[in-house]
């Protein structure tokens, strides 16, 4: 089970400290990890895996830096075409992706495309679970603006029941829904 990692190591190393560096605000060292990522060593399957997680990082770059467009398009480039193993662990399966991706087309008002890739989250493997009350919420609200008060209601049932012992500072968002 963790053999799916072998060879990849130092790529998702770079991959996780540019994610890091852009939480605590620094895009130039998320963009130092970006450039070290994009050119890759080790055997063809890894650099292809080297290439979408880099093609990832640019999305989350470029969303950290307001360019929702070009963001969605590093995503869809950094759909990593991996081993099944691999696509099944928690960086192969690009949950954070998928949700990140969901915020950017509900920004943009493309609530449709938004809530297929909400709804593809929390179902298939035990990390992505931190996805499923905040992409209920989500649903939710998109349920809502379509005019749908039964479904948005069902969302927000779900949501309600995920995060009913949250911590304190979530406690008002839970309140409001």
């Amino acid at each position: 089970m963790f053999g799916v990692y072998n060879g990849l190591h130092p790529h998702i190393r770079r991959y996780l400290l540019g994610l890091l560096s852009l939480r605590l605000g620094d895009v130039a060292a998320a963009e130092a990890q970006l450039r070290m990522l994009a050119t890759p060593d080790g055997s063809e399957e890894m650099r292809s895996i080297a290439a979408g997680l880099a093609e990832s990082l640019r999305g989350h770059v470029l969303a950290a830096r307001g360019d929702a467009e070009q963001a969605l398009a590093a995503f869809e480039r950094g759909r990593l075409v991996a081993p099944e193993g691999l696509l099944d662990a928690p960086v192969g399966n690009q949950a954070l992706e998928r949700y990140v991706r969901a915020e950017l087309l509900r920004t943009l008002g493309r609530d449709e495309e938004a809530a297929s890739w909400y709804a593809s989250l929390g179902t298939t493997t035990l990390d992505q679970v931190t996805y499923l009350a905040p992409a209920a919420l989500r649903l939710g609200e998109i349920e809502e603006r379509r005019g749908n008060r039964r479904a948005a209601a069902e969302h927000y049932r779900r949501f309600i029941a995920l995060w009913k012992s949250c911590d304190p500072e979530l406690r008002p968002l839970v309140t409001d829904v």
